[in-house]
């Protein structure tokens, strides 16, 4: 009978997932938590193994003591084992909560940032977990190198939170030859929420975060289960649970000629499942961005009105659009166009410089000018309580805001002209 364990990581207690009204209770951590909790039970895994994070930060201490305690709790009475490491966020706080509510069941391996093992005897097995623990919230080293030769008998699973292959991190830069080359079955990596895979051999892997937490965490959120057989062999598989699911589309509206048709397009867009689509999720919000080439690309700000905020529901989930980007070009010859010395044709040939990744005089001094009032919003003290939350500008960011307001304005010019005409 192989050896069971449950792996997951950045589970954030004390967050919650974001765009959702603040009391709906699947927005809370806490839900995913008790769900994985439940599910480690329903499974009769062995091992639930936390690779860092578990704790949001400092302020969330008193917020998660308690779902910690009441799941620490059942495991123990299931006889499940628990290992955890502290990641750049619980560093401290997560040793507190652990002491101050100590269980038999559950392991903090690698505290001050030594390394550690815990050798666990279960259903006639050993195997060895091998962990490090972030000492402070920042950590310019990579921890593989102060793992020291170690003797390896038993089936060895890692546990480790930082960066792979990101070098110059300063959240644990991972080097994943150094992985590859260690001691170990299976790594269990955490500090990335997506889920991902390195290596099968040994496996190495990112669980990603249970619960998606923003709009820039699409997709399936989850944890893994790790099944280890007596002579060593692990088979493991992605198991999705997070009750959120956040998903950007991309709808071409080019066939749209009137308001009805574009409609009817991008309804039958949002209706269709995203891939891998399952009843776990109980809020889908989706983020729809329209593109193509039309003749009634100007009228699509006012029709994609009716889009944003639509609410839906399908097998008890509930489905938001939370933004809508227009990205819809007018269906214009730009090339001839761009031989016009009138504004029109200064317009077309800025969007097709932008578009063939080449400059002009007028472009680079648009997006000089962009840049310069962009810098003197944000150290304006106008907006001094705001300018942690205003991004950096770019001019990846100038590019695109030019090239859209100049789409939109060469639409209404070209429309003001016809309508003289």
């Amino acid at each position: 009978m192989p050896l069971k364990i449950l792996a997951t990581s950045d589970i954030h207690l004390g967050r919650r997932s974001t765009w959702l009204p603040e009391k709906t209770p699947e927005a809370s951590v806490k839900y995913v938590w008790n769900r994985m909790i439940d599910l480690a039970l329903e499974e009769k895994a062995d091992v639930l193994a936390i690779t860092g994070d578990i704790v949001d930060q400092y302020n969330s201490y008193f917020e998660a003591s308690g779902p910690l305690q009441e799941g620490f709790s059942r495991l123990k009475d299931a006889a499940v084992d628990v290992f955890v490491v502290s990641g750049n966020h619980d560093f401290d706080v997560l040793a507190q909560l652990l002491s101050h509510n100590p269980f038999p069941n559950v392991h903090l391996l690698g505290k001050g940032g030594q390394w550690e093992r815990h050798t666990l005897h279960r259903k006639g097995m050993k195997v060895d977990f091998l962990g490090w623990s972030f000492p402070s919230r920042f950590v310019h080293i990579d921890p593989m190198n102060e793992l020291r030769q170690i003797d390896k008998t038993n089936p060895t699973i890692g546990l480790l939170h930082g960066d792979v292959d990101v070098a110059g991190s300063i959240y644990a830069p991972i080097s994943l030859h150094a992985l590859q080359s260690a001691p170990a079955e299976a790594w269990i990596i955490g500090h990335i929420h997506k889920h991902e895979v390195y290596s099968r051999q040994p496996l190495i892997f990112y669980p990603g975060s249970p619960q998606a937490l923003s709009p820039k965490e699409t997709g399936e959120h989850g944890v893994v289960m790790l099944n280890i057989e007596d002579y060593g062999e692990i088979n493991w598989e992605f198991i999705p649970i997070s009750p959120v699911r956040y998903e950007s589309i991309r709808v071409d509206v080019s066939r749209a000629i009137d308001q009805e048709s574009f409609m009817g397009i991008v309804n039958a867009a949002i209706s269709k499942p995203p891939p891998n689509f399952l009843t776990t999720v109980v809020h889908l919000l989706m983020d729809v961005e329209l593109s193509g080439h039309s003749t009634v690309s100007h009228r699509i700000d006012a029709w994609m009105q009716e889009i944003i905020n639509f609410e839906s529901s399908r097998d008890g989930c509930s489905i938001r659009v939370r933004k809508v980007i227009n990205r819809v070009r007018p269906f214009i010859d730009l090339e001839n166009l761009a031989r016009d010395p009138s504004p029109a044709g200064k317009l077309a040939e800025t969007i097709l410089a932008i578009e063939k990744g080449q400059s002009t005089e007028f472009l680079d001094n648009l997006t000089r000018d962009w840049l310069d009032k962009a810098a003197q919003t944000r150290t304006s003290s106008t907006y001094n309580v705001l300018s942690a939350a205003i991004p950096e500008a770019t001019e990846e960011h100038a590019i695109q805001f030019i090239l859209d307001e100049c789409r939109q304005l060469l639409a209404h010019l070209l429309e003001t002209r016809e309508a003289k005409s």
